[in-house]
Order: C-alpha cells, then structure tokens, then sequence
C-alpha cells in the first residue's frame, strides 16, 4: 500500500508567456467582508524576484492604499502565503486582485483564494 501527495492547486499553474518580458494577470472581481484574509500558492519567487500584488475596484483602478508602493510582496515560494498589505483588505468592497511577475525568473502561481469572504 502506497500513499500519493501533492500539493493544494498543484495541477496548473499561471506563468509568463515569453521569458524576461513583463506579465501580470487580473482575477474576476470578489466581494470583501471585515475578516477576509487572502492567500497566494506560488513558486519560483524569492527577495530579488518577488510577485507583486495589487488591489483592483470594480472600474479595474488601482487603489492607493493597495498599489503601487503599497502593493504585496510575495518573496517566499510556498502554499498558504498569506498576501498582506500595509493595512487590512478593506470590507464590504466589490475588488479584483492583479499579479505580477518578476521582471526575470521563472515565477508561478498555482492559486490565490480568499478565507473569510462573502464569495
């Protein structure tokens, strides 16, 4: 008797499509409640090469507070990686996530989902 296991998501995977050129990706718009917590599953990421997380509204803008400087970091390869911003995601807000890539590297995401989330 053998046991398998893998990985939670670990069947595909999101990656760039030409190396070493920019890439980023947008999830469908979720709804947000005071205790959402968002997590991440990704490889290939590290200090110098990290993903870059951003908070969409539902126009597909940037919000301050969750873009640019203040985006998540993604800087450690591994499942669960709980994507975390300066300040909690912002409850009752109908959002999008976007992603992306490491200028260089082999970065990819196998899942982000939501705990605590009214969808």
């Amino acid at each position: 008797i053998g046991l398998a296991t893998m990985r939670r998501d670990g069947f595909a995977h999101l990656t760039r499509k030409v190396p070493d050129s920019p890439a980023h990706f947008v999830s469908a718009h979720f709804q947000t409640t005071a205790a959402a917590r968002m997590f991440l599953n990704a490889e290939g990421v590290s200090a110098a090469e990290p993903l870059s997380v951003e908070l969409l509204d539902d126009s597909a803008r940037p919000l301050p507070a969750f873009s640019g400087a203040n985006a998540a970091r993604i800087v450690k390869a591994g499942t669960r990686r709980e994507i975390k911003w300066p300040q909690p995601l912002p409850p009752g807000r109908k959002l999008a996530v976007r992603v992306t890539f490491p200028p260089t590297g082999n970065a990819k995401v196998y899942a982000i989902y939501i705990v605590g989330s009214a969808e």
